[in-house]
């Protein structure tokens, strides 16, 4: 996640917009904010609670030097400015690892409004992997703030609280589907490659076995393909997935693996939309946009997959234009590309119902508070308002916009068929707004 966008300064700006007069800050606490009145880092494991109960929820910020009740954007001391700007933040990570356990990422900044009123945030990163476990027990003055080994923590609106079982469970299932997804991923690709052609790799030996043969790649090697091990396994990428199909040579004493290109086959709708919501590095883009020419629809993104490719938009049209196909998607897409098409919508009474609600979900998108957009509105007023959002808006918080689409294909497409024309239309506006270039 881009650090300037979630706590650079103008996002926090834009988040604490208060009164000149009265210094009152306009957002409440609540999933995705609290405030703290100061700033001690001798108290620094005062903290910790709320940082672990957001990491479990969907992160968070945490304001020091705005009071609650009044929301009174006060501003932190000099000194107490001063020790937050000079904390260590390796130490701090240190100790906050210590008693909770997996690992909490956060970042810190601080902040001079214009009349020099001071403020630090913290930002409080979603865990990868929950639930984050207290493992020490931790007694504060402030009791809110104490801590017991075995507890999960949990951020609800304004407070930091016991999780409840409802969404412990919601966790444990989530984290459940995650690593059986990776597990039907890893065997769907295995069984596309053949397991005849399938080897695995130790990255701690460095051992590469297939078969009843295996060879030794050396630490060179091996750091070459360090990303295979934090990233994903695709045979859409080639040399990165390092599927051994081509030759293994012995060069000096070394082993170097030549895979050759593949060739993919079988790209569909599925493929079109997901590889563009996930943001995916395509190895072969000219065949996704030709195949858009085969779909029920045109009406897929396509200007992301024209920024892979090295060709222009006038040499595209060509290639479209000598595909071969029956479908009406063909002659839709030639028009979208030809006339410059746009999906965006215009709210003409931004006071109307439409125009509130859509504005109120724009608002707190750029907050990163999914939480509540999900808990008062529905998937079509979601939609409504990535439609008539702007160019910036949209770039500022796409990382978000394609987390909630990505899963609301999952949920919907297949089985609503209102929502799917409307859904391909927000993302194609999304993929016009961030990759169309007009020539």
């Amino acid at each position: 996640m881009d650090y300037e966008k979630v706590i650079g300064e103008n996002t926090i700006k834009k988040m604490l917009k208060y009164d000149l007069t009265t210094k009152l800050v306009k957002i409440h606490e609540s999933k995705r904010v609290e405030f703290k009145e100061n700033f001690n880092f001798k108290n620094k494991k005062d903290y910790y609670k709320a940082m672990s109960a957001f990491a479990n929820a969907n992160g968070g910020y945490i304001f020091f030097g705005i009071k609650d009740k009044p929301r009174l954007l006060q501003g932190l001391s000099d000194d107490r400015f001063e020790e937050f700007n000079n904390m260590k933040f390796e130490d701090f990570t240190v100790d906050l690892n210590n008693f909770f356990s997996p690992e909490i990422k956060w970042e810190s900044n601080s902040i001079i409004f214009e009349d020099n009123l001071k403020i630090g945030v913290i930002y409080i990163y979603e865990s990868d992997t929950k639930p984050i476990i207290c493992k020490r027990r931790y007694e504060s003055k402030d009791k809110k703030s104490n801590t017991i080994e075995g507890e999960i923590y949990y951020r609800y609106y304004a407070r930091n609280d016991k999780i409840h079982f409802d969404d412990l469970l919601k966790i444990i299932n989530q984290e459940k589907e995650k690593e059986s997804k990776k597990w039907i991923n890893l065997f769907s690709k295995i069984s596309k490659i053949g397991v005849d052609n399938v080897g695995l790799l130790n990255f701690n030996t460095g051992v590469f076995s297939a078969g009843k043969s295996s060879i030794i790649l050396d630490e060179e090697m091996l750091s070459t393909v360090k990303f295979i091990k934090e990233g994903e396994f695709n045979e859409r990428k080639g040399i990165p997935t390092l599927n051994v199909i081509g030759n293994v040579e012995i060069k000096q004493g070394k082993v170097v693996v030549v895979p050759e290109k593949l060739k993919i086959k079988g790209i569909r709708i599925n493929d079109i939309i997901c590889d563009f919501l996930e943001q995916k590095e395509i190895a072969n883009p000219i065949d996704y946009i030709t195949q858009i020419c085969h779909e029920s629809s045109g009406n897929l993104p396509i200007y992301y997959y024209i920024s892979k490719s090295t060709k222009t938009i006038s040499e595209i049209i060509n290639i479209i234009k000598e595909e071969v196909s029956r479908s009406q998607s063909k002659a839709f897409l030639l028009k979208r590309l030809e006339s410059k098409k746009i999906n965006q919508e215009i709210i003409k009474q931004t006071t109307s119902v439409k125009g509130e609600y859509c504005n109120d979900i724009i608002v707190h998108l750029k907050m990163f508070d999914i939480e509540y957009i999900e808990e008062k509105y529905d998937i079509y007023q979601f939609l409504s308002a990535v439609l008539v959002m702007n160019k910036k808006d949209i770039f500022d918080t796409k990382s978000i916009l394609f987390r909630v689409l990505k899963s609301s294909y999952i949920k919907y497409y297949q089985i609503d068929s209102k929502f799917a024309p409307r859904f391909r239309k927000a993302i194609c506006w999304i993929d016009e707004a961030l990759y169309m270039i007009k020539n």
